[in-house]
This record gives C-alpha cells, structure tokens and sequence, in this order.
C-alpha cells in the first residue's frame, strides 16, 4: 500500500487500482507528521518576498509579477505534492525570524524573490546550509521602488532635470504607467513627444492606452525552473555550479511606435541579444533576472 500511496511505480496496475479504490472507500490519508520523522522533509517550501518599506505586502499584491512567480512556481510544486508557505521579510526582525523558521525544519527550502540588490536575506539562509533559489532584481532605479506612484515620482523628476528627453525605459510595467500618466499631467503625448517601454509584460501592459511596448521574460517559466532546482537540492541532489540562460523579448506596442503606423497595430515581438540567467552560487542555488539594455 505505501508503494501506492507514494507513487513508486514498480506496482501491478491492478493491485494499484485496488489499493486506491480501498483508499477512496475508507477515506485514508496518509500521517503527515509520520512521513516526515521517515523522510526528514516537511514537504513544504518557503516563498519568501523579500524588501522592505512601508506597505510592503501590499505593494506586493499590486504588482503583477508577483503573480506570474507564484503561478510558474506553484506549477511546478503541486505536480510533485509540495506546498509553499507565503512568507515577508520586509525587516531585520522579519529577515532573523525566518532565518529561524527555515533552520529548525519548517520548510524544506526557500524561494526568495528579493526587490533589493544588496538583500542580505539569501546570504543569511546559504550560511545557516538552508536550500536557497533566488529571483534576484537590479539594482532599484531612480526615486523608484517598482510601483506605479515610484514611477510617476520618478518622471517627474526626470523631466525636471531633462526636460527635452524624448524616451523612457522604465524598470517594470507599473512604472511605465505612472511615467504615462505624469506625461499626459504635464501636456506630453505617448509616444509622439516622448516614447515610453516597460519590462515585463504584464496584463498592464496590454490593458493600459496606449498599449505599453515592454520588454517580456519568461517569468513563469525561470519560477518553475526555481522550484525544480530548489527540489533537486532538497531530494539530496549534488549540483556543480551551472547556470541557465532564457531569452527575454522586445514586444512592440503603441507607447513606442510612433506616427508612422496604423493607429492600433498588433504586438510585434522580436528577441533581443541580451538574456535572462539562472545559476547556482556556493552550495545553494541562486537565480538571477538580468534585465536586458536597449541601444
């Protein structure tokens, strides 16, 4: 029965059939707790947001990226009966908590998506020998912190040192929408007098007007690589530094097309030389974005 219920496959179909037709008779579920003192795995992983600032947790629901991990993430989790725990680690208390919470065995590892480039979270946990993936952001852009009101604090600020730019490349969607806004505050036309990209691709780009161009990574698809890489290492899995590469996409829309075209032309994606990394560090591995230049 246990080589049924844990999915080993070397069981005659039929007697598999039997035994989960008994399962769904009886009502059986397997001791966790049990499983756990034979295994040594909670069967749980830590999905930790790393940042800090007034609000954080709700600035992390605003944003649609957050999203997109947890779905490429949570894709790759459910399909092998692993279960995330959302946690915030928005302060130095926060961070020494969840240092503690991961050490004494809560969770077998983390997957850190870290909003600050000198973080200190992912080294705190490699040092405590806690698995760690990490989806690293750039370092933070000028006056901003990934929000639409940073972004629009941020065109303002701009356009008041540089008052004759005629573009904007934004570190996310939702500041190229608070760029958009301000823009049009000040009499300025998207992307007539001055053109604005994004990065992402997220649903505010297409839903904003004018459509936004934007700079898409396959965001579900490198959390999903997380959570694979994050499982290799808590099954045991012995891993030499390696890294992988995906390719981001420059998909044209209206905020950055000009005159020239139809009035409402259809996405136009295009590869871009630059390219999305994902990599292992020290014994634990870590995931980094680079997010790619436009010339």
């Amino acid at each position: 029965m246990s080589r049924v219920v844990n999915g080993i496959r070397n069981v005659d179909s039929e007697i598999q059939d039997l035994v989960r037709r008994a399962i769904r008779t009886t009502g059986y579920s397997p001791n966790g707790a049990a499983r756990s003192l034979v295994t040594r795995r909670a069967e749980t992983v830590a999905l930790l947001v790393s940042g800090a600032g007034d609000s954080f947790a709700a600035r992390v629901f605003a944003n649609p990226f957050f999203g997109r991990v947890v779905n490429g993430a949570m894709t790759y989790l459910r399909r092998r009966d692993m279960h995330p725990v959302l946690m915030f680690a928005e302060s130095s208390l926060a961070r020494e908590q969840v240092v503690d919470y991961l050490r004494q065995g809560s969770a077998d590892g983390a997957l850190i998506v870290s909003i600050q480039a000198d973080d200190p979270l992912p080294r705190m946990l490699v040092d405590a020998r806690v698995p760690v993936v990490l989806f690293a952001r750039p370092p933070q852009p000028l006056l901003a912190s990934y929000t639409l009101n940073s972004g629009a604090a941020a065109m303002m600020r701009l356009l008041e040192t540089t008052p004759d730019l005629d573009g904007i490349f934004a570190a996310n969607d939702l500041m190229a929408q608070g760029a958009c806004q301000i823009l049009r505050e000040q009499g300025l036309r998207v992307p007539d007098d001055v053109a604005v990209v994004g990065f992402d691709d997220s649903t505010i780009a297409t839903t904003y007007r004018p459509p936004v161009t934007t700079i898409r990574q396959p965001v579900e698809k490198m959390a999903a690589t997380m959570a694979e890489m994050l499982a290799s290492q808590v099954q045991g899995a012995a891993h030499d530094p390696a890294h992988m590469l995906f390719d981001p996409e420059l998909v044209v829309r209206e905020s950055a097309w000009g005159d020239a075209v139809a009035p409402h032309p259809s996405p136009r994606r295009n590869p871009i030389p630059h390219r999305l990394g994902i990599g292992y560090f020290s014994h634990a591995p870590l995931v980094y974005s680079y997010r790619g230049r436009i010339s």
